[in-house]
């Protein structure tokens, strides 16, 4: 037979039981965000009332899909994501609520590299990418220069990676900013210490 000829090809993923295996533990074993006071202006019934208000988050986002999302991710592929944003809670209020995301697509997140900590808490930047269609990116970003340049002139488009006939790819940026500010200490005669923190 010639080079060219298609045969079927039996796949065997020895990786399923394994992964599943995992994931029925920690579906087991589920998270739960605990609030406790740690110093001394720490007070347990507030401590209370804040883990009231994070079952409450938890619920209304359906956090339990949320965290399996990304425990299967991280299973599959070694690391998973989701987030937590605000939303409004209506048309006609500026208040808004608290919601955690499932991020559909882990290679969407970019963080930074140069995290040290398991859980990456120390990084510094991350971006958050998202394709859109060109009518979403008008109805949440408006008439911009986007939607304005042809990308498409003389059949060439210099940015395939983020602007495609269909869609565009808009990232959102977050990152830390670092400010220094200076703590005085002063320890009387009777011992006692005075504290204050100026900028």
């Amino acid at each position: 037979m010639g080079m060219g000829t298609k045969r079927p090809c039996l796949t065997f993923n020895k990786l399923t039981g394994p992964c599943m295996q995992v994931a029925n533990q920690a579906r087991m074993n589920k998270p739960d965000l605990e609030a406790l006071p740690v110093d001394s202006s720490g007070d347990p019934d507030t401590a209370n009332v804040i883990e009231g208000m994070i079952r409450h988050v938890e619920y209304a986002s359906k956090a339990d899909q949320v965290y399996e999302t990304a425990l299967d991710q991280s299973t599959k592929g070694g690391f998973g994501f989701f987030k937590v944003t605000t939303r409004y809670c209506g048309n006609k209020t500026f208040d808004q609520e608290i919601r955690i995301e499932r991020v559909y697509n882990p290679f969407s997140i970019l963080i930074d590299p140069d995290a040290q900590e398991a859980d990456k808490s120390d990084m510094k930047w991350a971006f958050d990418t998202e394709w859109m269609t060109h009518e979403e990116y008008k109805a949440e970003f408006g008439n911009t220069e986007i939607t304005s340049l042809n990308f498409f002139a003389g059949g060439i488009n210099p940015v395939p990676e983020w602007i495609t006939r269909e869609k565009i790819n808009i990232a959102r940026y977050w990152y830390v900013e670092i400010e220094t500010k200076t703590l005085y200490a002063i320890r009387f005669a009777d011992g006692s210490l005075w504290q204050r923190l100026f900028r």
